[in-house]
């Protein structure tokens, strides 16, 4: 037996060997790499889409500061001007409340002055009446002395003392009738008196303000910063490195090729 095909078939399978380790460590380098950039591409994509969700928040952010700055400066004017606007309701009021509190006086002033004007004329009619009355009586008694002193006796004395004493019976009731109808017309002027100051209180009453109600303030209706979502993390799709598998087979068919080659020569050296 020839040692040259041992030879051959031992280097054929080396070589072979030998390059499916150089095939495998290379395919082992490219899906490194690979893998490399595609973790790379993968963190610089979170990187921006992180960046971009933060510059979103910061402007919406901004935003709702200003809404809010905005709002709340409303909200403090319209406060301001409801305050100054119930300060001029309260002076106006205040006045008002004068004028209303002079008008009932005034008309209690009237009424009164009123009152005293129809007091003044009842009296006079009584003070009238009663010395017409007194005057009566002194003439009923001196006309009653006369037919005393006339001599007269029997009935004709008196008749005549009866005429006088019914002409003065009249004239003192028709004296009393004259008073009472003063007195009637007093209780009427004054019953329309009082119904005429009660008429000028309830209008005073009528044009009387109501009491200015202090404002409710205003509070800004302060708005929330609506923030983005979390960026949706990107994962680096990577390659599956070369399995152990694939060197094996390729030794394996490495040394078939040596085995091979080695037989081919064997059989060539015996013929």
């Amino acid at each position: 037996m020839c040692a040259a095909p041992v030879i051959v078939g031992i280097a054929t399978a080396v070589v072979g060997a030998v390059g499916s380790i150089a095939q495998y460590q290379q395919q082992q380098v490219a899906v490194e790499s690979s893998n490399q950039a595609a973790q790379y591409q993968a963190d610089l994509q979170n990187a921006v889409n992180r960046q971009q969700v933060d510059y979103q928040n910061a402007v919406a952010r901004q935003q709702t500061e200003f809404q809010n700055a905005v709002a709340t400066q409303q909200a403090d004017f319209s406060n301001a001007v409801a305050l100054q606007q119930f300060e001029v309701q309260k002076q106006v009021f205040e006045q008002s409340e004068q004028s209303f509190f002079q008008q009932i006086d005034l008309n209690n002033q009237a009424a009164n002055r009123a009152y005293m004007s129809e007091q003044v004329k009842l009296n006079f009619e009584q003070k009238k009446a009663a010395l017409e009355a007194h005057q009566l009586m002194a003439s009923s008694t001196q006309a009653q002395g006369k037919i005393l002193a006339s001599g007269r006796s029997g009935q004709s004395l008196g008749m005549l003392a009866n005429d006088a004493s019914r002409e003065t019976s009249r004239d003192l009731a028709t004296l009393g009738l004259s008073l009472g109808y003063a007195q009637q017309d007093y209780f009427s002027s004054t019953q329309s008196i009082f119904e005429q100051v009660q008429s000028a209180q309830n209008i005073a009453q009528g044009n009387r303000m109501l009491a200015p109600v202090a404002p409710l303030m205003a509070s800004p209706v302060l708005a929330g910063t609506v923030l983005a979502p979390n960026p949706i993390k990107v994962t680096a799709i990577k390659s599956p490195g070369p399995g152990p598998l694939g060197l094996v087979a390729g030794i394996a068919g490495a040394g078939l090729s040596g085995y091979n080659a080695y037989a081919n020569l064997d059989a060539l050296e015996d013929k």
